[in-house]
């Protein structure tokens, strides 16, 4: 079993015109918030003993919508009082969770995949750390893996605007605790400066097929709606 952060404390810059009020991780997609869906795939798993949900903007609007939830596992708060960056986050939620490794997920994106099979590759690879990935046609809005024959991760290239095919980082991760515990609390992003840093620890791809989406933008946004809509309870 392993506890799971769900970084879900960004600004949602983008996504403001079109949801000024709510966080990005309460943005509906067909009356259901995003959130539900992220937290709907971890307890589908059977793999998660607690959800500590890394929080900053507009905290209070989650803290209030999960009084009226209840799930298999406990769920626990981590809110920064200043950005934090991704990695920061992941930094400063260390202390409420109990595993070794740690299911760590984005909360603008979602990824359909099996996070039982994920984990069982994961403890077979015997690394640091196992990224989802997932192949595109075109890499222009997202990071891309260099990936070996073994599926080991050998680069991270930041997105580049290039349309190119390759494989993207999906958001979620299984990382050991100890890449984060020797670090000083401040502001990283997970991406940019600690994944390249953990590389020489062994970090492994798991590639998969599944339905991927990023709200991020209105565009992206309004796409999910319809690419999510056999993963909402009605």
């Amino acid at each position: 079993m392993v506890d799971a952060i769900i970084l879900a404390g960004g600004f949602g810059t983008r996504l403001a015109p079109v949801l000024p009020h709510l966080p990005k991780a309460l943005a509906p997609i067909r009356n259901s918030p995003f959130l539900e869906l992220l937290l709907e795939q971890l307890q589908a798993s059977g793999i998660v003993s607690k959800v500590v949900l890394a929080l900053g903007h507009k905290a209070a609007h989650i803290e209030e919508y999960l009084r009226q939830k209840v799930y298999v596992f406990p769920i626990g708060l981590s809110i920064e009082d200043s950005p934090q960056g991704t990695g920061g986050a992941v930094r400063l939620a260390l202390d409420k969770t109990a595993s070794d490794t740690l299911l760590i997920v984005n909360g603008d994106s979602y990824f359909d995949l099996d996070l039982g099979a994920f984990w069982r590759a994961h403890l077979d690879k015997q690394g640091a750390g196992s990224i989802a990935c997932r192949e595109m046609e075109d890499t222009s809005r997202y990071g891309t893996l260099g990936i070996n024959s073994s599926h080991g991760i050998h680069s991270f290239r930041e997105k580049n605007g290039c349309h190119e095919k390759g494989w993207i980082n999906a958001g979620i991760y299984l990382l050991h605790k100890d890449l984060f515990s020797s670090l000083p609390q401040a502001n990283y992003s997970l991406e940019k400066d600690l994944l390249p840093r953990f590389l020489e620890k062994k970090l492994f791809a798991y590639p998969h097929s599944g339905a991927f989406i990023d709200i991020g933008t209105p565009e992206s946004y309004d796409e999910a709606q319809e690419i999510l809509k056999p993963w909402i309870k009605q």
